[in-house]
């Protein structure tokens, strides 16, 4: 399975952030290998962030809240949003592997976005 992980470095040691907006990287990983096969960088548009994300086929991300159009454009993909906010790379991947991370259901302050989304 690939899943993405915001990252504040772009290696396995890295943390993720606090929030989606301003994550330095997307890490995308195999977790069959628990291998990292790219890194997107974020440019500084947490929006254009989330596009990146979207070609490479990710079952989700694992983050911290996300403002209202990187996550319709997630959303709308049908990536799903896991809170994974401050946990090491290594910690997030092992929550995830035991269900035991939040589902991010909805952008910060919001009650859904426009789009035909479904909330996952």
């Amino acid at each position: 399975m690939k899943i993405a992980i915001a990252s504040n470095i772009d290696l396995p040691e890295g943390i993720v952030p606090d929030f989606f907006a301003g994550s330095p990287y997307l890490l995308i990983i195999e977790t069959r290998f628990n291998k990292i096969l790219a890194n997107i960088k974020n440019e500084g548009d947490d929006a254009e962030l989330a596009s990146k994300l979207v070609p490479h086929n990710c079952e989700c991300v694992l983050c911290g809240p996300i403002e209202e159009a990187p996550f319709c454009i997630l959303a709308n993909a049908g990536i799903t949003r896991y809170n994974a906010a401050g946990l090491s790379i290594e910690y997030a991947l092992d929550d995830f592997e035991q269900n035991a991370l939040e589902l991010i259901r909805d952008h910060i302050g919001g009650i859904g976005c426009r789009g035909d989304h479904k909330h996952l």
